[in-house]
């Protein structure tokens, strides 16, 4: 079943709420003094990140995606698919790791706009990704969710949760 790009929207931000409530500002050790950070600087970080990890996810770079996330990184991606059914998958950090040519191999990643970043350690982010295979003639629209955990300057990526539908395949 195709789902409308808002109703993919709204869905998003019900999962940032989700993982807000579920990591908590606990994640945030004591030693993360968010005060003596300008927010512009967690914004250009945390966007560099969703950029850095992106790369790193096409070019099947396990290292980089290991140094960027944290040891418990979990990422979902659950898309609807033209036929009608869904594809959902669930992976720890060590399961995406040894699965990444299933990923990265001959996709590519258009960001669309600028993340909309909330929080004050952890933080979260959502973005619009555009993902297309030309080989399989597949191309997938949807939104990410992403937590970073960590002291600014220090941020890593704890989880993404992507969701969207098959456009065309």
């Amino acid at each position: 079943m195709f789902r409308s790009v808002r109703e993919v929207a709204v869905r998003a931000v019900r999962v940032i709420v989700a993982l807000l409530m579920l990591v908590g500002v606990a994640a945030c050790s004591s030693e993360c003094d968010t005060a003596s950070v300008e927010p512009q600087e967690v914004v250009a970080e945390i966007e560099r990140l969703i950029t850095d990890f992106n790369r790193a996810r096409e070019a099947n770079d396990t290292a980089r995606i290991g140094e960027l996330t944290t040891d418990d990184f979990t990422i979902a991606d659950r898309a609807y698919l033209a036929s009608g059914g869904a594809l959902e998958k669930d992976y720890t950090k060590e399961g995406f790791l040894s699965n990444i040519d299933n990923f990265g191999r001959k996709w590519t990643l258009d960001l669309e706009g600028t993340p909309v970043i909330t929080g004050v350690g952890p933080w979260f982010a959502s973005v619009v990704e555009h993902w297309s295979n030309e080989a399989l003639r597949e191309d997938l629209d949807g939104i990410s969710a992403y937590v970073f955990v960590g002291a600014p300057g220090e941020l890593q990526i704890a989880s993404k949760f992507w969701e969207g539908q098959q456009i065309s395949g």
